[in-house]
């Protein structure tokens, strides 16, 4: 394998693998794998390429506060955290997220098809994430709307 090539056929690719990922990650060289010649080709990145492609697909959440409850919200995403302090109902709220990408990204073929598919590039970014960093990623722009109990 020639080191900084950005395109490598698959078996090239699965035989020095150890290279291929030292190569991507801490070199910062994105890969096209490529199989049975062009028919089949998928895209390998580093979180931090990733990071940079993805980054201004943020997210955009909402803490609404009651008497012993706290509610945090991805309203476009349809989902809730729940707890007894933002943190908790952040915490939540993180673990349905990663739960959803996880269906989402699972079943990519059936959501490419509905009106989630643009949900794709904040899923990614989410999951490239490391998860002890995933709440400050939701919090990141720091104007989480805190929305007082009626």
């Amino acid at each position: 394998m020639v080191k900084g090539t950005a395109e490598i056929e698959f078996s090239k690719a699965k035989a020095g693998l150890s290279e291929v990922m030292t190569d991507v990650v801490h070199r910062h060289h994105a890969k096209v794998i490529d199989r049975n010649r062009g028919r089949e080709r998928a895209l390998l990145i580093g979180e931090e390429l990733a990071e940079a492609a993805l980054a201004h697909y943020r997210f955009d959440p909402e803490i609404i506060a009651e008497e012993t409850d706290v509610t945090a919200r991805l309203a476009e995403f349809g989902l809730l955290g729940f707890g007894e302090t933002v943190e908790e109902a952040m915490l939540d709220l993180v673990g349905e997220l990663d739960a959803y990408a996880d269906r989402f990204l699972g079943d990519y073929g059936f959501y490419r098809r509905t009106k989630r598919s643009h949900h794709l590039p904040y899923l990614l970014r989410f999951k490239i994430t490391a998860p002890e960093r995933r709440m400050r990623l939701l919090l990141e722009d720091s104007k989480a709307q805190i929305i007082p109990a009626k």
